[in-house]
């Protein structure tokens, strides 16, 4: 089974958007003083607006880097013209922020592009699904996969791997993303109609 994406798909805006994200964000990784610098926090982002996109950005470590990094170009890939549009990405990235500054209290400070990964994943399993065949297996488990991850999450039985031990995963975000995601994909295909 080939993943291989047609020509037009392979240079869509969410493809670009998504290897712009991840390669900004290397480039931020690569000098760790940023991270706190970027970082969404209660206290800086008043004067400091940009931390709300800025945020999305840095990562509390390589390894976080590289598990969003891989899941988000993946899907991105898998996405192929359901892809998010790059402001549609943008305002979801926004809503995840303003949901950290109001509705998640216990989060001093917040970073990483996982909530990127989930506003791309409706969109990857959705087009896997609609190609029919064995993709639908591979649709279903990917799906299973993360509703697994979010419920370990929850459940805080299984801690990321990928982040430190004292910061914890923000699954509310992920929800959410996926959540916008599937949003985003409903009013595209009422705007196509």
């Amino acid at each position: 089974m080939s993943v291989d994406a047609p020509p037009q798909e392979r240079t869509s805006p969410g493809w670009l958007f998504a290897l712009a994200t991840v390669g900004v964000a290397t480039l931020l990784q690569a000098t760790p003083d940023l991270g706190a610098a970027l970082q969404l926090d209660r206290q800086s982002w008043p004067s400091q607006p940009w931390r709300l996109i800025t945020a999305h950005l840095v990562h509390w470590r390589f390894a976080h880097l590289a598990g969003n990094a891989c899941a988000l170009l993946l899907l991105a890939r898998l996405s192929g013209t359901r892809a998010p549009s790059p402001e549609w990405a943008l305002s979801g990235l926004l809503l995840c922020s303003a949901t950290v500054l109001w509705l998640l209290p216990d989060l001093a400070s917040y970073r990483g592009s996982s909530t990127l990964v989930a506003i791309y994943l409706v969109p990857a399993v959705a087009t896997l699904w609609a190609r029919g065949g064995l993709r639908r297996g591979v649709a279903a488990a990917l799906l299973a996969l993360y509703a697994s991850r979010l419920l370990a999450d929850a459940s805080g039985h299984w801690p990321s791997p990928l982040l430190p031990a004292d910061v914890r995963s923000t699954w509310e975000l992920h929800l959410l993303g996926m959540g916008w995601g599937a949003l985003g994909l409903l009013r595209r295909s009422r705007i196509s109609r």
